[in-house]
């Protein structure tokens, strides 16, 4: 359970638990960061240096190490330490990070006028678009991972066949989400402890380095990646693959609400920022000091830190440590899809809950096999970490890119900033995200191209689905039908009524009589003595709202009643539990057994004056045929569920 969740249980009244010391809350909160937030930032290392070193060429010189050491680190001061560490994590919705909570704390819904409207389509599109291109992420960083890992195999048996790596890493792969309809949260109370092993493992190898070779010390120095950034030939490609050191930065704010601002800003301080610090520089030291072991084929200088006897028990600890990262990384966009289903920016998902007691803990299937297919298909396709390396942060630095321009909105809008200073803040570091983004751009050919077309595919079925959802929603409510007209059926008699028995009509119309009940009555010339409109309206600008008190009854005469249901972003409508709230506060029926019927909707474009493309309402109708049926998504019995096809023309 979130922060969040912990303070709307305790506001209703809920069950408070034993009494937790502060020490003891804040220690443990702590430990989950380690395990659930920074577990893609915390493996980097496995292959950023590495990858920071091959622009260079096999044999570099003495300095340029501890110059690349310099680049990392003072990267990972200014992006994750201050940008996101200090500011970034400001912009917490109600306890919840991340890209859609941002973008629904600007509440772009709320505005209207030319000026306002401009600005509302702005920060949804960026929101969009940064959303799309994390789904990217989420098939790449498993993938690179657990690859750069068990190649640590090579350097414990030399010669091993890489077709064994690729086997051994899809193996773990597949295992990985193999368990992800059982939930994690029978392994999530180890996270914390093996990341904390490791992250004490990687700064205490790097410190021993640290020691043999103190000289390295002066890549703590800013003018040393200055004089690097302005002298290095290579520098464009250097600087793509150092900002592979800081692909978790945005992860870590999209996790926020597993554990809160707090917990994350000391186990950045006390535990990540030192152990990765001292990691790079000392793989800065064992390069510089031995200038030419990156010629051997399989060299990798992190694994070169332990001694041979620690190696393979190096592998196995960098291997718990890739699957903890993935594992956050695909729970991160199991919630991602949640929040863009109820958001109406997604068709619907079949989403599970894997454990009452912990909201967070969900498992989307279909997300989940296409993520795993993505993921092997790159293992496959790219061979190596190092090949992979080049599909890797041009979707992280877009993301960034987005967060920074997207916070600058938050400055302004919701801090009341001056403007000099939103300006200042964009100035930096929008050109510091610039400077990423473009030299992540060279490495399209060489398979950046891959997340890009993930993430323009998904940006364009969302912003489809975005588009002729709002269409079909406002035809829906003018299709609406008043109370009156059906009640005068009543009367002449070309209606009957059904004694005895209850109806419940499922719709997403707030106003008046829906169509579904309309094309029912027209069909069969009946209905149910009682009626039950159940409507479910997502808050845009809140994740989570306690069901208690946001549950409406209000009885529309001759035996109809309506039902209406606000939820958060982040939480799933359930049918059966609001129904039982409405009898618990007014609704005078027993609707456990009554069928429910639901709308099919199906759209065609008008003859004239259509305000949908042909290919518009063709991607729209197959992501509707394809989405999760209703009674799946609301979790309904399919024995109570009746559909009913509703043609709309847009």
């Amino acid at each position: 359970m979130s922060v969040t969740e912990q303070a709307i249980g305790s506001a209703a009244g809920g069950a408070a638990g034993p009494a937790v010391q502060p020490g003891t809350l804040r220690a443990g909160l702590c430990l989950t960061a380690l395990g659930v937030v920074y577990g893609d930032i915390g493996t980097s290392p496995l292959y950023a240096f590495k990858a920071s070193l091959d622009p260079l060429g096999a044999a570099v010189s003495p300095g340029a190490p501890g110059d690349i050491a310099s680049l990392i680190v003072w990267s990972l001061i200014l992006i994750v330490a201050l940008k996101y560490i200090f500011l970034v994590l400001r912009a917490d919705h109600e306890g919840e990070g991340g890209i859609l909570a941002l973008t629904a704390l600007l509440n772009p819904w709320g505005h209207s006028g030319p000026k306002k409207c401009a600005y509302a389509s702005a920060v949804i599109l960026l929101g969009l678009f940064g959303c799309s291109l994390l789904f990217g992420d989420g098939v790449i960083t498993p993938a690179i991972s657990v690859i750069s890992a068990v190649e640590g195999l090579k350097t414990v048996f030399p010669g091993l066949p890489s077709g064994v790596v690729l086997g051994l890493t899809i193996i773990v792969l597949a295992g990985l989400f193999a368990v992800q309809h059982k939930g994690t949260h029978r392994i999530g109370s180890v996270f914390g402890p093996v990341m904390l092993a490791w992250f004490v493992a990687i700064g205490a190898l790097g410190a021993w380095n640290v020691v043999q070779h103190p000289d390295v010390l002066a890549a703590l120095n800013p003018l040393h990646a200055v004089r690097f950034a302005l002298h290095e030939p290579a520098i464009a490609l250097v600087f793509g693959a150092v900002f592979l050191a800081l692909t978790g930065g945005e992860a870590m704010y999209a996790d926020m609400g597993h554990c809160g601002r707090g917990p994350i800003r000391v186990a950045w301080f006390a535990a990540v920022m030192p152990a990765l610090v001292l990691n790079y520089l000392g793989q800065a030291a064992l390069v510089a000091a031995n200038p030419h072991m990156l010629e051997a084929a399989d060299a990798n200088p992190f694994f070169s830190l332990a001694p041979e006897w620690l190696r393979l028990p190096l592998v196995a600890l960098a291997t718990l440590a890739t699957i903890i990262a993935s594992q956050a990384l695909i729970s991160g966009v199991f919630s991602l899809v949640r929040q863009a289903v109820t958001l109406g920016l997604s068709p619907r998902f079949a989403i599970r809950q894997t454990h009452s007691g912990e909201f967070g803990q969900i498992y989307v299937p279909a997300v989940n096999w296409a993520l795993l297919a993505g993921c092997v298909l790159l293992v496959a396709g790219f061979r190596s970490s190092d090949a992979m390396a080049s599909a890797y942060g041009i979707a992280v630095s877009m993301t960034m890119l987005i967060c920074t321009v997207l916070i600058a909105f938050a400055m302004r809008a919701l801090w009341r900033w001056p403007l000099p200073l939103v300006g200042l803040f964009l100035a930096v570091y929008g050109t510091i995200d610039l400077l990423f983004v473009s030299a992540n751009m060279l490495k399209v050919a060489d398979g950046g191209w891959v997340p890009l077309v993930l993430g323009l595919t998904v940006f364009t079925l969302m912003a489809v689905w975005t588009r002729v959802g709002t269409l079909v929603r406002l035809r829906l409510a003018a299709m609406a039908v008043p109370l009156d007209r059906l009640v005068a059926q009543f009367e002449d008699g070309s209606v009957i009524r059904i004694p005895g028995r209850t109806q419940v009509f499922l719709t997403k119309t707030a106003q008046d009589l829906p169509p579904i009940l309309c094309e029912y009555v027209a069909k069969n010339g009946a209905l149910a003595e009682n009626v039950v409109i159940v409507t479910f309206l997502t808050e845009r600008a809140r994740p989570l709202l306690h069901r208690s008190g946001n549950v409406t009854v209000a009885a529309l005469g001759h035996g109809i009643w309506r039902v209406t249901a606000r939820y958060g972003y982040m939480q799933t409508p359930r049918v059966g539990a609001v129904l039982r709230e409405a009898e618990m506060i007014g609704l005078p029926l027993k609707c456990k057994e009554s069928p429910i019927i639901l709308g099919s909707e199906s759209i065609s474009r008008k003859a004239t004056g259509s305000r949908l493309s042909a290919v518009s309402a063709a991607l729209y109708g197959w992501m509707s045929r394809n989405s999760a049926r209703a009674d799946r998504f609301f979790k309904i019995r399919q024995e109570r569920v009746m559909e009913l096809g509703v043609h709309i023309e847009v």
